[in-house]
């Protein structure tokens, strides 16, 4: 098997690839988007080839992310994505080949640690990642009806059992938010929907945390430069012609995700809530659903749980799992620390 960097001819056979695994048809233009045009230049994308068909059989590729923190100092990171290798060549330790390769391109450029999404855990533990934590599932049901259709068509088929609990789930989603308490935003402040170029100053207040940088080149490629057919909401709550916080949504009738929140790091909690119940409200006359992806393993993300929870938010302790392994020792990033929200997935 030949493992090797990727070669722009290889595009169309990898989007095949794709297709044939997911049986979802990805076009060039959406691969280009994801793995060449992102903030931090092209990633690192890892195919590979049978030398008897010249056909590509397997992919792995590290999408190049800046994290900084309070300090503003900006320290290289990769997401790990496109993890497939074609089913007819299983047990021929490709993966593990092509993440060899991966590993050694990686540290030559300078990426301290490689992190990603994954419900695949145990081919990851086997070349050393972590599983330090995994995200908690977040979500309000405006319609109750709705939302039982649109959870359950996320398999195609379901058993008695399973139908069962996610109608119990929606049920109780929709009365705990029905019953909840409601505040409007606080005098001195208004909510304004323009698209801001940047969160950088909207950040945690933990000075131990990190995150990605949310400048306007990430949030360019990862909003507005997205090819797949989203809708971005934006709501930023103003004091005095000056943001102190933000909400990006991505939204549909059927179903919409809160992506991130950021609050300038001196506003009142009392502010917060009720700029989140605000959007929240705004939210339930446009979607049958709001979905959010809550992390426990520090405190800014139970904070924000928190918050939400006060808004109408139900959580399950049911989520895909966060890796994590460090290709530099000497790296001061502690994966306890690092702060996400859904700008840090796929964008699919």
């Amino acid at each position: 098997m030949i493992i090797r960097l990727l070669k722009d001819e290889d595009i169309p056979q990898i989007n095949a690839l794709y297709q044939k695994a997911y049986g979802v048809k990805r076009s060039d233009e959406k691969f280009r988007w994801e793995f060449q045009q992102g903030p931090v230049g092209p990633a690192i994308y890892v195919v590979a080839v049978d030398p008897g068909t010249n056909m590509v059989v397997g992919t792995q590729c590290a999408i190049p992310l800046y994290v900084t923190n309070s300090s503003g100092q900006k320290i290289l990171t990769a997401k790990s994505e496109d993890t497939l290798v074609d089913a007819n060549y299983r047990g021929r330790n490709i993966f593990e080949n092509m993440y060899a390769l991966l590993f050694d391109e990686c540290r030559k450029a300078g990426i301290v640690a490689i992190w990603g999404f994954t419900y695949a855990i145990k081919p990851f533990r086997k070349l050393g990642f972590d599983i330090p934590f995994h995200c908690n599932f977040g979500m309000i049901a405006f319609n109750a009806r709705g939302a039982y259709k649109y959870f359950n068509s996320l398999k195609e088929e379901r058993s008695f059992t399973e139908r069962s609990k996610i109608a119990g789930l929606v049920t109780a989603s929709r009365l705990r938010y029905l019953v909840h308490t409601r505040s409007t935003v606080a005098d001195g402040y208004k909510i304004s929907n323009d698209v801001r170029e940047t969160l950088e100053d909207l950040t945690p207040s933990s000075r131990e945390a990190f995150y990605l940088v949310h400048d306007s080149k990430f949030l360019g490629w990862r909003l507005r430069m997205n090819p797949y057919p989203n809708t971005h909401l934006y709501y930023s709550l103003v004091e005095a012609n000056r943001a102190v916080a933000t909400i990006v949504c991505t939204h549909t009738k059927e179903v919409s995700y809160i992506m991130h929140i950021g609050f300038a790091r001196n506003l009142s909690e009392e502010t917060r809530e009720r700029f989140l119940n605000a959007v929240v409200g705004d939210l339930s006359r446009k979607t049958n659903v709001l979905r959010f992806w809550g992390f426990m393993h520090n405190k800014p993300g139970l904070e924000e749980i928190e918050l939400l929870k006060r808004a109408g938010f139900i959580f399950t302790n049911q989520g895909i799992s966060f890796v994590w392994k460090k290709l530099d020792e000497a790296s001061p990033l502690d994966v306890k620390n690092f702060v996400l929200s859904r700008t840090a997935s796929q964008g699919t």
